[in-house]
């Protein structure tokens, strides 16, 4: 099959555009025709290496376009503006691009000006607020195929009225050869690290007071804190702050030291530092943040708490500083949970399986889920 892959991009590494980039990178692998449009988001995107931060098949083709399209035209992957779901604002229009776009039989992307030659329209939905419930409404009403990288989201979509057959789960994978154990799980210093993001969904305040009341409690911990931007909020003088680090740092001297992962987000459409770092023999202490729910089983492959609990958070990692046979345990079968269920090829078969089916009764999938004001 032919798959083309419109991406909202940027020159430093962006979660969303990772996952349509690997997944694309796993269609590649499984032999089929593989197109990758690349929108800069904060600028255009003219080569690799404009995005250092990833790597591709050597089969998939790269587009870069540009041609006619205003200056501030942007792929309504996921449109964050209630006002705009679907069609018809100055600014968020695919058909723009139309003339750099292949024939496809598959297009991850709706624009209802497209022409069909480009292929049967599908949307990955990596993300949802539900503090903003007019957002999500508006997502799950586009009236395609909704490929949703965790349960949480599939769950989300249903409420909303969404028919079963366009609700489709692809996980999020791991690249393991990159994300793997490189220091003994029993040997390492205490040692605490979270990736920090100054969006409120995020908590970035909370990990920051997570960190000061541990520290606390266990004079004796260290903690690192790395964030593609200098944070908004202050940092106290013993937390080590990492701006824009290589990958291979985060791997190596980050995931791999540290004792514990900590994620105070609020929401998460999936979470990839938690399962990167869960990857690397981190133990992992996160909310319950809808993604989490994947990965994060409580007791079992981490310790799970609810969002906003500061004390509630504090608690679980100085309760895994003082019990080495807990964290092992929890770091260990953290680690194996995420090595057999995100696998990067095994998501891909599961959209090829899908598409298939697709494509032999297009009309069942293409027709809009009903208005719906239903909770997360």
């Amino acid at each position: 099959m032919i798959i083309t892959f419109p991406v909202l991009a940027s020159t430093r590494p962006m979660g969303g555009a990772i996952a349509i980039y690997e997944i694309a990178n796993a269609m590649c692998r499984r032999g089929h025709s593989v197109h990758v449009m690349h929108v800069g988001v904060n600028g255009p995107i003219w080569s690799l290496d404009d995005l250092p931060w990833m790597s591709f098949e050597d089969g998939i083709q790269h587009i870069y376009p540009g041609g006619d399209a205003p200056a501030d035209a942007v792929i309504p992957q996921v449109r964050r503006d209630e006002r705009a779901p679907i069609d018809g604002v100055e600014g968020y229009r695919l058909a723009w691009f139309a003339d750099d776009l292949p024939p496809s039989d598959f297009i991850a992307a709706y624009d209802d000006q497209l022409p069909p030659r480009h292929g049967l329209p599908f949307i990955f939905v990596q993300g949802f607020f539900p503090h903003a419930p007019g957002l999500g409404d508006a997502l799950f009403r586009i009236p395609c195929p909704k490929v949703c990288v965790s349960r949480w989201l599939i769950d989300a979509g249903r409420q909303r009225g969404v028919p079963e057959e366009q609700l489709v789960l692809v996980p999020n994978g791991v690249r393991h050869e990159k994300y793997r154990l490189l220091s003994p799980i029993e040997d390492r210093p205490p040692l605490i690290s979270t990736a920090y993001h100054n969006h409120p969904q995020k908590g970035p305040a909370e990990s920051l007071a997570v960190f000061a009341e541990v520290k606390r409690r266990v004079p004796e911990v260290d903690g690192i804190v790395f964030t593609q931007l200098p944070p908004v909020h202050e940092t106290a003088p013993w937390m080590t702050v990492v701006t824009d680090p290589p990958q291979e740092f985060i791997v190596n001297e980050i995931y791999n030291r540290s004792r514990i992962y900590l994620c105070a987000s609020r929401y998460e459409g999936f979470g990839f530092p938690c399962v990167e770092a869960m990857a690397c023999g981190a133990a992992l202490v996160t909310t319950s943040n809808g993604g989490s729910g994947d990965y994060a089983i409580h007791e079992e492959t981490a310790l799970v708490c609810e969002p906003d609990d500061v004390a509630g958070m504090a608690g679980q990692v100085e309760r895994l500083l003082h019990d080495d046979e807990l964290r092992i345990r929890l770091a260990k079968q953290g680690m194996e949970y995420v090595r057999r269920m995100f696998d990067w090829d095994a998501s891909a078969e599961r959209l090829e399986t899908f598409l298939d089916e697709y494509a032999g009764a297009p009309d069942r999938y293409l027709r809009p889920a009903p208005s719906s004001t239903a909770g997360p």
